[in-house]
Parts: structure tokens; C-alpha cells; sequence
């Protein structure tokens, strides 16, 4: 069984616009969660500024839930912190540049464990995960055509998980530049 609620309340003045929400989400297997949003975003004629913070959890797959009496399970919950801004150069071009910070608890990991079924080998890492980076974006658009050219990078900040741990400072399969 499962239980959803979202509220959000917007505050548009002058100076700034302020959003502040929040989901509460109950599901039997893993209990209750609240999370919330908080977002302040200010637009000039061509600059923008939005600076955001907001919670988020993740239950186990559908599989996992449905074999919940075999052990107790836990929720991933994370963290996010950002600050994005912006400038239109002209009504084709536009950059935007965003830099953040995560934190990830009891992360869900799941591991095949060489069977291949959806619900095997999963689990809950009892270290935290965090990183931090940064994303840049140039869009180009025309009325028939468009493009686009973005650079991102992260580092990972605290990984004491053995089984996501790749190079230094990296998540492994995750290339820390795109």
C-alpha cells in the first residue's frame, strides 16, 4: 500500500519569486517519508538567477518490496543543493550554468549477482554518498533547426562504497567529464 500527498505554495514580488512545496509519500514496506522544495528564482531582462534546495527518497524496486517480510528495508534518501544562472545573448542564443552539491544516504545499490533477476542482490550501503560539479550549457535554435553545446563535470566528495568506488574521486561507470 502506498500514500502520496504534494503541496506548493508560490510568492511571486518584485524583488524575487519563492517557491515552497513538500510530498509526503507512506508506503507500507519502507514507512513515511516528507520532503521538501524550497526554490527563489529572480529573472532580469536577459540575466536569471535561481538558487534551489530540495530532499528527495527512493524505495526499492517492485520485486524487492514484494519479498519485504525476508528483511527490513530502508529508503535512499538524498540531498540537493543548487544555484543556476543564465543569460540570453539574443532570441536564438542563450547559456546556462549551474553548479551543485549532493548527498546521498543509505544509497540503493543492486547487484545481479551473476542471475540477472531484477531483485537480486539488492541492498542498502550503510556509508554515504556526496558529490559536486558543475554543468554549462550554449543552446542555439532557429525556427528549423537547433544545437547545442554543454561541458559538465563532477567529483565525487565522500564514497566509502566499495562496490560504486571507481578511479579517484569518481563513481564507477560515471565519467567525471561530459
Amino acid at each position: 500500500d502506498d500514500l502520496a500527498t504534494y503541496a506548493q505554495y508560490d510568492l511571486d514580488t518584485r524583488w524575487a519569486n519563492l517557491a515552497l512545496g513538500g510530498r509526503y509519500e507512506d508506503q507500507e514496506a519502507v514507512g513515511g517519508h516528507f520532503v521538501p522544495r524550497v526554490a527563489l528564482t529572480k529573472a532580469w531582462e536577459a540575466w536569471h538567477l535561481k538558487a534551489l534546495y530540495s530532499e528527495a527518497f527512493r524505495i526499492p524496486g517492485l520485486f524487492v518490496v514484494r519479498d519485504a517480510a525476508v528483511a527490513p528495508m530502508e529508503a535512499e534518501q538524498t540531498r540537493n543543493y543548487e544555484v543556476e544562472g543564465g543569460y540570453r545573448f539574443s532570441d536564438t542564443l542563450a547559456w546556462v550554468a549551474n553548479a551543485f552539491y549532493m548527498e546521498v544516504a543509505k544509497p540503493i545499490i543492486y547487484d545481479s549477482g551473476g542471475s540477472g533477476d531484477a531483485d537480486d542482490g539488492y541492498y542498502n550501503a550503510t556509508n554515504d554518498l556526496s558529490t559536486y560539479g558543475l554543468e554549462n550549457e550554449l543552446r542555439w535554435t532557429q525556427a528549423r533547426c537547433s544545437g547545442q553545446l554543454s561541458y559538465s563535470c563532477y567529483r565525487a566528495d565522500d564514497n566509502q562504497v566499495d562496490y560504486v568506488r571507481g578511479a579517484a574521486a569518481r563513481f564507477l561507470a560515471a565519467p567525471a567529464h561530459k
